[in-house]
C-alpha cells in the first residue's frame, strides 16, 4: 500500500511540474515574442518581469521571517530596472526646458540645418532636486559634457543619476539576490 502511494504522488508530483511549465509558455510567450536582440533593453525587461513575478510569489506566500524586507528590496530594485530601461534620468532635465526646433536650408545641395529658437528653461528647479550633484558637477566632478551653460549643467546631473540609479540597482542585484528565493 504505501508503495502505491509512493508512486501515486510521483505522478501527482509529475502533472503538477510539467502543468506550471505549459501555464510558463503562455505566461511568457509575449514576452518572448516581443523580444528582440539589437538592443539591451530587451534583456532588461526579461528581467523586469522575472523580478515583478518573483516579488509578487513571495509577497503572496509570505513563508519565511522577513519577507517582506525582501519583497521591499526586490520591488526598489524593480523601480530601478524600469527606470534604467525608460532612461528616466536621462530625460528628466526636459521636463524643465521648452524649446522649437525647426529645419532651415544649409546650402546649395539641400541639405538642412536644425535650428532651435524660443528657448525657455527652468533649470533652477531642477537644480534645486539635486543640490549636492549640482554642486559636484560645477566642481568638474562626473562631468562627460563641457560647458558650463544651464543646459549642459543639466544634461552632466542626468547623467550621474542615471548612473548612480545603474550601480544602485546591480548594487542590490549583487548583496541581496541570492536571499531571494522561497
Amino acid at each position: 500500500m504505501e508503495e502505491l502511494e509512493y508512486y501515486f504522488k510521483q505522478l501527482k508530483n509529475f502533472f503538477r511540474y510539467h502543468w506550471q511549465g505549459i501555464k510558463n509558455l503562455f505566461i511568457y510567450a509575449p514576452l518572448i515574442y516581443n523580444t528582440r536582440e539589437f538592443d539591451y533593453s530587451y534583456s532588461l525587461i526579461l528581467l523586469e518581469f522575472k523580478l515583478k513575478r518573483l516579488g509578487d510569489y513571495i509577497e503572496k506566500h509570505k513563508r519565511f521571517v522577513g519577507y517582506d524586507f525582501v519583497v521591499r528590496d526586490i520591488k526598489l530594485a524593480v523601480r530601478l530596472l524600469n527606470r534604467m530601461r525608460e532612461d528616466y534620468y536621462g530625460v528628466e532635465y526636459l521636463n524643465y526646458y521648452k524649446s522649437t526646433i525647426s529645419f532651415v536650408p544649409y546650402n546649395d545641395k539641400g541639405s538642412m540645418m536644425m535650428v532651435e529658437e524660443n528657448i525657455v528653461h527652468t533649470f533652477d528647479e531642477y537644480f534645486k532636486l539635486y543640490p549636492r550633484i549640482y554642486r559636484q558637477v560645477l566642481k568638474g566632478t562626473g562631468v562627460v559634457f563641457q560647458g558650463l551653460d544651464d543646459k549642459t549643467l543639466a544634461m552632466n546631473i542626468a547623467h550621474i543619476n542615471e548612473q548612480r540609479c545603474k550601480d544602485l540597482f546591480w548594487k542590490i542585484l549583487t548583496n541581496k539576490i541570492e536571499r531571494w528565493w522561497d
